[in-house]
């Protein structure tokens, strides 16, 4: 019978990351039934780590300081990463693609129709930085201003201070209307839906939001509820655990950070709207997305809006830059990517429920428009 072996859990449970995250490290731990957890809060963790660890056969940490870090490394046992946070972390590390998140939020709002674009959160967090710059990127790499909060772009240091909530209404109460507010997690997600209310903007016509995280409870307790971005934090847990029952037998970690990018955007009513200027396109793309799941072609959207073809084209090509077939094919691949996460539907049925006519040619537009099959995005994104 083999020996139980104690792993020491350094992963706050007292956050919607964090629980996801221990979610995936028990998944795991199924197949791994002489593993014995032991927990501490986040707010001891400085404490236990002066007194010194020497009771554990394996540690899985969020490091958020680089003295935890070094203080982990110093004990020799075996650890793991499960934040971004400190560069350069000297432990294996499995944590968000933040840059991924970033481009996510981007495409998501752009799919829209927005033209104007900001983004915000709170300051000195590395990994909210990432997520602010590469949404700014890729903003502006499609043509469009982002607004960024003065001064820097980052002035938001805690939500309970009174200044920092000023400068925030005072900013929000300046951006030109509509935009699309990119808040790098759903804390301060939450805050700018509610400071927004305070100010008298409505949400989403005057400002959408989107935050990250997907934390059902923040995202509800929103009014409106807030749109947030499912980082696959159990994935997280659940191949920080593998990484660590790899490193505890002898096995070589990685040299990188694995980064794991995000699994899907959950649409609620802070970014539930088209801010498209042309009601002939408005009316197009609700068309195509309400019919996801029937074999839809360009000339069903014709039908439904009434002109011909060749206008159709050219109003998205003016207000959108993309053809109605590949906002077509890119509310099917959505469509597929949600039902391989959240199903265990065969291909066939995935295929047939996303609007393409066989799974072969859905095999064949996933890999082409995502870079892998149906089978590795599952794979990838789901732990069973």
């Amino acid at each position: 019978m083999a020996r139980s072996q104690r792993i020491l859990l350094l992963v706050e449970p007292n956050t919607s990351y964090g629980r996801k995250v221990l979610k995936g490290i028990a998944s795991f731990a199924q197949m791994r039934k002489y593993w014995v957890f032991e927990f501490e809060l986040l707010a001891g963790v400085q404490d236990m780590l002066n007194r010194g660890i020497s009771h554990a056969d394996g540690i899985i940490i969020r490091g958020a300081y680089p003295d935890w870090l070094a203080a982990v490394v110093a004990t020799g046992i075996p650890a793991v990463n499960v934040s971004s946070e400190v560069p350069d972390s000297p432990l294996p590390t499995v944590a968000s693609d933040n840059a991924a998140i970033g481009a996510m939020a981007a495409d998501h709002l752009l799919s829209r129709g927005f033209r104007k674009f900001a983004c915000c959160g709170f300051a000195g967090q590395k990994q909210l930085d990432d997520r602010m710059e590469a949404f700014r990127q890729r903003v502006t790499a499609a043509g469009h201003q982002c607004f960024l909060p003065p001064p820097e772009g980052r002035p938001f240091e805690a939500m309970f201070y009174e200044d920092q909530v000023g400068a925030l209404r005072q900013w929000l109460k300046q951006l030109p209307r509509p935009t699309a507010m990119f808040a790098t997690n759903d804390e301060f997600g939450r805050l700018v839906i509610q400071t927004c209310r305070e100010i008298d903007v409505h949400v989403p016509e005057d400002i959408a939001v989107l935050g990250v995280d997907n934390d059902e409870v923040i995202c509800e307790l929103s009014n409106p509820p807030l749109s947030s971005i499912e980082r696959g934090a159990e994935r997280i847990g659940y191949e920080a655990a593998k990484l660590l029952a790899k490193v505890m037998t002898g096995g070589a970690a990685p040299s990188r950070p694995m980064l794991l990018g995000p699994v899907k955007v959950v649409t609620r009513r802070s970014s539930d709207t088209q801010a498209i200027d042309e009601p002939l396109v408005a009316s197009a793309i609700r068309f195509i997305w309400d019919h996801v799941e029937e074999r839809l072609d360009v000339d069903d959207v014709v039908k439904h809006v009434g002109v011909s073809r060749r206008w159709l084209e050219v109003c998205f090509g003016r207000t959108l830059g993309r053809s109605p077939a590949a906002e077509i094919r890119r509310a099917q691949i959505e469509h597929a990517k949600k039902l391989l996460v959240e199903t265990d539907m065969l291909m066939p049925s995935v295929a047939a429920a996303s609007g393409f006519t066989d799974a072969k040619l859905l095999i064949a537009v996933f890999r082409r428009e995502v870079g892998m099959t149906p089978t590795q995005f599952r794979r990838d994104f789901r732990l069973t």
